[in-house]
């Protein structure tokens, strides 16, 4: 008998040990992480390490995301083709922006800012137009949600971007002003609205124009998401595109695909 009451004091005492070590020791959940661009944000399941997008309308363009072991985003690039016609003559002009990304954070933690230091170039037929390097900087509220972005440090008078939420967190507003200083000209702002499925995967993105006093569509994109993978991402969808200014009045539909790996 005391063998047997020391073995089940012994298997009592293993069983508190477990216990204590699972509390101080969580099982961690699902991560969540942040993919941010200056028109927004999305919510990203997993943990991420590298996310890349292409289109079918575009050989060569692409998206390209990194992420660390932490969940924050550390780098991204983007590559696209602007393409112009004039007197019959298509002119192509290919687009390259690269960002590097910093955090700071207060003392409990909690993000403050995000920091880009962003480097753009245009070029045609592999020749240099123009390279411009500046800094963008977003703030973020006590909640970690995105509230402003300045878009260049070093000319805030010239725009400031602010987003307004829904209840589940997702942006559906994004209001960028433009400031004209000296030269004293009337810029109409940009001003997007979206929204969402209940997976937090943006369904509408609408670009909207002033016009005579009033509020009129300008551009609206249409997104219906084909497949995900295994967290639940997107991994492909079509975007049907509309113009609605009525002198240039155009429509289109394109494939996107992502291809997202995880640590």
């Amino acid at each position: 008998m005391p063998n047997h009451s020391l073995y089940k004091l012994t298997l009592l005492l293993f069983a508190c040990f477990i216990i204590i070590i699972s509390c101080k020791n969580p099982i961690q959940q699902p991560k969540q992480v942040w993919l941010y661009k200056t028109e927004g944000a999305e919510i990203l399941n997993g943990n991420v390490k590298e996310l890349s997008l292409g289109d079918s309308l575009s050989k060569g363009g692409c998206y390209v995301a990194h992420f660390n072991k932490g969940g924050n985003m550390t780098s991204s690039f983007e590559r696209h083709d602007i393409v112009s016609s004039h007197n019959n003559v298509v002119d192509t002009v290919t687009f390259l922006r690269k960002i590097e990304y910093e955090f700071r954070y207060d003392s409990e933690g909690r993000k403050l800012t995000m920091t880009g230091r962003i480097s753009e170039s245009e070029m045609k037929d592999q020749t240099p137009l123009r390279h411009n390097t500046y800094t963008s900087q977003w703030s973020f509220d006590r909640n970690g949600f995105i509230i402003n972005c300045v878009p260049n440090l070093a000319d805030t008078s010239f725009s400031t971007v602010t987003y307004k939420y829904d209840r589940a967190g997702n942006i559906i507003a994004f209001d960028q002003f433009f400031y004209p200083g000296k030269k004293n000209r009337h810029i109409t702002p940009d001003l997007r609205r979206y929204k969402y499925d209940n997976e937090h995967h943006v369904t509408e993105d609408i670009l909207l124009l002033h016009y005579k006093d009033s509020m009129m569509v300008e551009v609206k994109y249409d997104y219906k998401f084909l497949s995900f993978d295994k967290h639940h991402n997107w991994t492909k969808g079509i975007v049907h595109w509309n113009n609605y200014i009525p002198e240039e009045r155009d429509s289109a539909t394109w494939i996107e695909t992502r291809k997202i790996t995880y640590y």
